[in-house]
This record gives structure tokens, C-alpha cells and sequence, in this order.
């Protein structure tokens, strides 16, 4: 295996996390080191601008009481205080980049294959739907945080239908909280070139695609 960094993408319950571990198993097993990143944003700087928006924004509102009027007052906010949801998007920037460098850049210095759940392209997904970025806004975004960190040598979307997805986990707000995310993911296609895996397979068969499209490189 000569592939540095596979990054692994998909909506919130379409398996990432156990395929992961499943495939960092494996190739254990078979003698090859590998590390496993779960490297989801836990945001530090951005904490209290999110406090201040839960407290006077957003007070009466919430993502899993009414995801559809959470996203559209989130949205209508960003159209009409541009300049508060740049600020809002640079912090969240900055706060990605300081944990980032800790979690991905020392790995890739100790490691010879990383295998990523979550990474530069989730971040993405998050900032243009809480913002509104648009297509081009929101690759000119991808460009510039692939600026400082690495694009996978290999890359891979686990593509569950929306209803087995919100089945598996109790804690997405609503199916249309995942075809938003769904749709964004696609639009970067063309960019990280990833190869669709169904997630729907059963665990074994499901390890075994992934490691023969990496075999076939």
C-alpha cells in the first residue's frame, strides 16, 4: 500500500467511522501500520460567538426542533449581516486551521499511512451551508484550506440513502440536514475525484471494494 492519506467522506450515519476501524483492522492484520484520525472540529475559538448566537439569535430555535426554520433564519441572518457572518466563518477558519495542524500535519510527520474520518471537505460542507457560500465560494474555500494541509492521495464517499442514514443515528436533526450535506459532497466530486462506495453492503463486503479500488492504484 503506497497511498499516504485516504480520506474516508459521507453524511452523518452513512458508516465512516466503522469502516474505518474495519479497514485499519485489516490491513493490521495483514501487517501494514496504519493510523486512524477521527479529526472532527471541536471548536475553542469559535465557542463564544456560537454561545452568543444560541443566546440571542437563536434562542427560541433549534436544529432538532425544527431543523427546516433553524436553517432558514441561519440563512436569511447571513444574507443580511454579511459582514457578522464573515467574521463568523474566518474565526471558524482559524479555529479549523490551529486544531488541524495538531491532529493531521504531526500525524502525516510519524506516519506512513493515515486513514481520515472527517477532514478538509467536511469543514467545507459545514461553512457553506451555515453561511450560504455558493459553488465557486465554496471551492475558492476548499483551495484555500488544501493550501495548508495535504489533499488525500485517495478519497472515498459512502453513499447511504438519506432514510438509512437517519435510521442508524439519533442524533441528526432531520433528513433534510443530510440531503443538503449529500448535495454539497457531490458538488466537490470533481475536485477530490472520490470513488462511490455503497454503503449499504454488508460490513465485509464493503472492506473488500474499498481495498481493491486502493489495490488497483
Amino acid at each position: 500500500l503506497m497511498i499516504k492519506m485516504i480520506y474516508l467522506m459521507g453524511t452523518d450515519g452513512s458508516g465512516k467511522t466503522t469502516l474505518a476501524n474495519n479497514i485499519v483492522e485489516k490491513f493490521r492484520l495483514d501487517g501494514k501500520k496504519i493510523k486512524y484520525l477521527y479529526v472532527r472540529h471541536k471548536p475553542i475559538l469559535l465557542f463564544p460567538l456560537k454561545w452568543i448566537s444560541r443566546q440571542f439569535i437563536f434562542k427560541n430555535d433549534s436544529e432538532f426542533k425544527n431543523y427546516e426554520k433553524y436553517s432558514d433564519k441561519k440563512s436569511g441572518f447571513s444574507t443580511y449581516h454579511p459582514v457578522i457572518a464573515k467574521v463568523y466563518s474566518t474565526v471558524w477558519i482559524i479555529d479549523y486551521l490551529l486544531y488541524y495542524f495538531l491532529k493531521v500535519r504531526l500525524a502525516c510527520l510519524f506516519s506512513k499511512q493515515i486513514i481520515l474520518d472527517r477532514y478538509v471537505a467536511d469543514v467545507a460542507v459545514n461553512i457553506s451551508i451555515a453561511i450560504g457560500l455558493d459553488k465557486n465560494q465554496m471551492f475558492r474555500l476548499i483551495h484555500f484550506l488544501h493550501f495548508f494541509f495535504p489533499k488525500p492521495d485517495k478519497s472515498f464517499f459512502i453513499n447511504v440513502s438519506e432514510g438509512e442514514a437517519y435510521s442508524r443515528k439519533d442524533d441528526i436533526p432531520s433528513l433534510q440536514y443530510l440531503i443538503e450535506r449529500k448535495e454539497k459532497y457531490f458538488l466537490l466530486r470533481s475536485f477530490y475525484n472520490f470513488k462511490i462506495l455503497d454503503g449499504h453492503l454488508q460490513k465485509e463486503k464493503l472492506v473488500s471494494s474499498l481495498i481493491k479500488q486502493l489495490e488497483m492504484e
